[in-house]
């Protein structure tokens, strides 16, 4: 799947340290609203999984700190779904400076405005068991991930390693 989304916000003064900058681990906090927006504009919503007894569990995550957010600044986060395999989703996101970022995004490991790459994979498991749920089909079906392409049995190589 190629689709890109995008998630804008601004950076708070809750989200930044005494120099003003953004505490990193905050940064994790922003890719998470985006990995809930993008979801939601799937029509794969948090509620959706929640109703349906569904938890979103990140098994793997990696991430390249390139350059610093400050207090007051404008980022976007771009969200896409980087694969689909047996066992977990491998979902890439980037955060740039500014809102004013176009779609599609290509260079997304030499784009001038970065300040951090993230890759992960996410399992999706069954709430009351911790099981992996078992209409797997369904749920890449509804990110529009058609199996016979898409999947593989191995796990990805990782962008970072």
């Amino acid at each position: 799947m190629d689709k890109q989304y995008i998630y804008n916000c601004k950076i708070e003064f809750e989200d930044c340290d005494m120099q003003g900058i953004v505490h990193h681990p905050k940064f994790f906090c922003f890719l998470e609203r985006a990995r809930i927006e993008a979801m939601n504009n799937l029509n794969y919503s948090y509620k959706y999984l929640v109703d349906n007894n569904i938890g979103f569990v990140i098994t793997d995550i990696k991430a390249k700190f390139v350059s610093p957010a400050k207090f007051g600044d404008k980022i976007s986060i771009v969200t896409k779904v980087g694969g689909a395999y047996y066992h977990c989703i491998k979902i890439d996101q980037i955060i740039l400076i500014g809102n004013d970022i176009q779609l599609p995004l290509s260079n997304w490991m030499s784009n001038e405005k970065t300040i951090m790459c993230s890759a992960l994979r996410c399992s999706l498991v069954n709430n009351s068991t911790y099981k992996q749920v078992e209409n797997y089909e369904e749920v890449l079906n509804n990110l529009n991930m058609n199996k016979k392409n898409n999947i593989k049995e191995v796990s990805f190589k990782h962008p970072f390693n």
